[in-house]
């Protein structure tokens, strides 16, 4: 199953874009949210001519659903790979998106890693969600636990829940190997219990199932670190 899978990609990354726009992209952004399409494809329009890579994005989005414009993911394709090319981040999450799912153009996994890398290299929240989960499963990479745990330590430290989970439930999962070592997997089932527990406070479905599995096998010193940790964390940074 890939990403159920990377499939939510192209709607979240597609929101995400109305998250951050450039100062050019104002008006049209502001159109946009008021429902005021035909202006705001006038707006994003005059704000491409002028090289605005998140217009460009914003542009691509009216063709992906079709708003003020014929739907028509061809042209939505060509818009997010012309954002993407000019240094948008959210374009660039976007087209990784578009490759994966084969919207607007075949299908490519090479060309969705290649762009979804570069995104979350750049720090856009979702692509760095998708890196822990290409390397978790080994979708067009080899597996890699250590790497996912990266990418979702990224994602999570700036407060994604579902990377949270996804943290939490990984290093459990390595706190119970056979083969890791008493220290470190006590230190692992320390910080796996902090993230299913902020998992859990946000509703995160799962985590309480998991996080009541994990305290079975952890000393009450363990879990009062954990607690801690949870109550102490805070978000890092902006999403983007």
């Amino acid at each position: 199953m890939r990403i159920k899978r990377l499939k939510q990609g192209v709607a979240c990354t597609l929101l995400v874009v109305s998250a951050m726009v450039s100062a050019d992209a104002e008006k049209g952004m502001a159109a946009f949210q008021a429902g005021d399409y035909k202006t705001a494809l006038k707006e994003l329009n005059a704000d491409v001519k002028k090289g605005d890579a998140e217009a460009m994005a914003m542009l691509s989005r009216l063709y992906a659903e079709g708003k003020g414009v014929k739907q028509d993911q061809k042209i939505a394709f060509q818009w997010m790979e012309k954002a993407a090319k000019a240094g948008s981040i959210h374009g660039q999450g976007s087209l990784a998106m578009f490759y994966s799912e084969g919207v607007g153009t075949a299908k490519d996994d090479a060309k969705s890693l290649e762009w979804g890398r570069r995104a979350a290299d750049s720090g856009h929240l979702i692509s760095q969600f998708i890196m822990g989960m290409r390397y978790s499963r080994g979708i067009g990479v080899e597996r890699d636990p250590q790497q996912a745990l990266n990418w979702w330590g990224k994602a999570a430290e700036r407060g994604m829940i579902r990377a949270h989970f996804m943290l939490g439930e990984l290093l459990a999962g390595l706190a119970a190997a056979p083969d890791a070592k008493a220290e470190e997997a006590a230190a692992q089932r320390v910080e796996a219990a902090k993230w299913l527990l902020l998992a859990d406070s946000a509703r995160q479905a799962g985590a309480d199932n998991i996080l009541s599995s994990l305290r079975e096998k952890m000393t009450p010193e363990e879990i009062a670190s954990a607690e801690e940790k949870a109550r102490d964390w805070r978000p890092a940074g902006a999403a983007q």
